[in-house]
């Protein structure tokens, strides 16, 4: 009987034990079985390889959206499962997943609401938990309003709004939308949704938004 590899045993015993193979830059080839863990990790397992697009194809069955992380840059967003250097985690909570990686990032259960229902919710509508869009683009009827940063060229803005891909669209949705002005100030011009919608509701909000004429509004900086 063929004696089993030190890298195999390596890897078993710090998937038995909770560690990562991940130092930064170093992957294991070798394949484990699937660990109990605990603090927000299920399980996790080493693979040989799962590219981009496998991982964005199992993400798209859970009706997740893929979230990629730099180089020892990044932790995952909540819920879902995630691949770094060589490790499968399935997770529950935010920070599973370090250093360079991809997350698939699960979204609220969809409820069918339709993007027209969602744009149009008020403060006082069941629906509406926390942040909602009428409140920031308008009534979502006649037009969708855009906030832009003051000094935003309008016609700049609606071409750029109008060469976004309607995933990014829908990713801007999901994870929101923060920045660095050029005065190095810092804004957050749009929070996070994924945790309200499902993506099939965020996706028929894009198709809504994408039917309505745009209307470009600067916000205007506090006295």
């Amino acid at each position: 009987m063929q004696k089993p590899s030190p890298t195999l045993l390596t890897a078993a015993m710090a998937g038995l034990m909770g560690l990562g193979l991940s130092a930064c830059g170093k992957e294991t080839k070798e394949k484990i079985v699937t660990v109990t863990q605990t603090k927000g990790t299920v399980s996790s397992k080493i693979v040989k390889s799962y590219t981009l697009a496998e991982f964005e194809t199992d993400c798209l069955t859970r009706g997740g959206w893929v979230e990629l992380h730099a180089s020892c840059g990044g932790v995952n967003t909540c819920k879902g499962f995630s691949y770094s250097y060589g490790k499968v985690i399935e997770h529950t909570c935010k920070a599973a997943n370090t250093c360079a990686g991809m997350s698939c990032v699960e979204l609220a259960t969809d409820q069918s609401r339709t993007g027209a229902q969602i744009l149009t919710a008020s403060e006082s509508d069941a629906m509406s938990s926390g942040p909602y869009c009428s409140n920031c683009h308008g009534a979502g009827t006649a037009e969708f309003e855009l906030p832009v940063l003051p000094g935003t060229d309008e016609t700049a803005a609606k071409a750029a709004f109008a060469a976004k891909t309607d995933k990014a669209l829908a990713h801007s949705i999901a994870f929101g939308i923060h920045g660095i002005r050029s005065d190095g100030k810092a804004y957050a011009n749009m929070p996070g949704f994924y945790q309200t919608y499902s993506r099939k509701e965020i996706e028929s909000v894009v198709a809504t938004i994408r039917a309505l004429p745009l209307k470009i509004t600067a916000w205007k900086d506090p006295e």
